[in-house]
């Protein structure tokens, strides 16, 4: 679901704090840390498409939790 090594590239340093497939299976939302200070950003991948989209939210804890409607 996510390519880590390719996620990586260009970075001194970087990890997936956790990642969790929304219930419908259409939606994937990870953190990511690429500065190593647990600074982590929001993601929101489509599984469908295999693309991030474009909105995200920084300075986040790595829990994710999604609501029973996938939302």
């Amino acid at each position: 679901m996510l390519d880590v090594n390719e996620l990586a590239k260009g970075h001194d340093y970087f990890n997936v704090g956790t990642y969790v497939p929304s219930y419908d299976n259409r939606l994937m939302v990870y953190a990511e840390d690429s500065v190593g200070r647990r600074q982590y950003v929001l993601r929101v991948k489509d599984l469908q498409s295999g693309d991030v989209l474009a909105d995200s939210i920084e300075n986040v804890e790595p829990s994710i939790v999604w609501a029973g409607d996938s939302k």
